[in-house]
C-alpha cells in the first residue's frame, strides 16, 4: 500500500518497477539485493532523495524472519529487469 509494483512513480515511497536498475545510481556502494535488504531491516540508513526519512517502518527486523526477508527481496527484485 506504499510503493507501486507496476511503476517507477511514487505512491508514498518509491515505485518499485525496476528499482534494481536504480540502485547503482544511489550510490551506496551495495549490490541490488544488498540494498533492497538493508532497505528493509534498516531503511533510515540510507533515504531517496526527495523522500523524508522515518516513513517507512522500522521494525522490519524484527517483524519478519531472514526468509521472509529474503522472500520479500526476491519479489522486489523480480519486479521488472
Amino acid at each position: 500500500t506504499c510503493h507501486r509494483v507496476d511503476s517507477e512513480e511514487r505512491l508514498i515511497g518509491p515505485g518499485l518497477l525496476n528499482v534494481a536498475n536504480r540502485v547503482e545510481g544511489y550510490g551506496t556502494g551495495e549490490t541490488a539485493s544488498e540494498y533492497v535488504h538493508h532497505s528493509i531491516v534498516a531503511p533510515n540508513d540510507f533515504v531517496v532523495p526527495d523522500y523524508p526519512a522515518a516513513l517507512m517502518p522500522q521494525t522490519y527486523a524484527q517483524v519478519f524472519t531472514e526468509e521472509e526477508i529474503n522472500d520479500l527481496v526476491a519479489y522486489v527484485l523480480s519486479l521488472g529487469s
